[in-house]
């Protein structure tokens, strides 16, 4: 099931220092049960709802050496979102010779199946260069995109 696989790449994530960024982190649910749920996790940064500083804070903890995941828990947040990953983030290696080490997860829910994101719209991260974009539909699909990122520390 996808959303195990996520959840347990999350946890292997926070296992090595990783963070973890974005709203209502801990709420009930555990974000689509995507996240494992430790209370109180030094890898959990719960960010207000401001739908515009949390994706520079993420981009920054990644350019410090952190990998960082960012969850944009509602897809339509993701045109407010995008900016940081969009400008500074992908571009940082070719302008800065700089890792940045970032996954911006975008959640899209298709009811009963979980959070799949086959039927999302991501036109918006397309038109950026250099920013890996994937819609994972299977676990095994979210397997290859997690190994991807874990090895790349290209953003995504």
């Amino acid at each position: 099931m996808l959303s195990e696989a996520i959840r347990k790449s999350m946890e292997f994530h926070l296992s090595m220092g990783g963070l973890i960024f974005g709203q209502n982190l801990t709420d009930v649910g555990w974000v689509a049960n995507t996240l494992p749920p430790f209370e109180n996790h030094p890898g959990y940064i719960e960010l207000p709802i401001t739908d515009i500083a949390g994706p520079g804070i993420s981009v920054g903890a990644a350019l410090s050496g952190k990998p960082s995941i960012y969850i944009c828990r509602y897809q339509g947040f993701l045109w407010l979102n995008i900016m940081p990953f969009a400008t500074y983030a992908a571009s940082c290696r070719r302008v800065f010779d700089q890792d940045c080490p970032v996954m911006i997860r975008a959640i899209a829910d298709d009811g009963s199946f979980g959070p799949i994101s086959g039927g999302s719209h991501f036109s918006l991260a397309l038109q950026t260069s250099e920013l890996k974009v994937v819609a994972p539909v299977i676990d095994t699909d979210w397997d290859n995109i997690w190994t991807n990122f874990a090895s790349s520390k290209d953003p995504i």
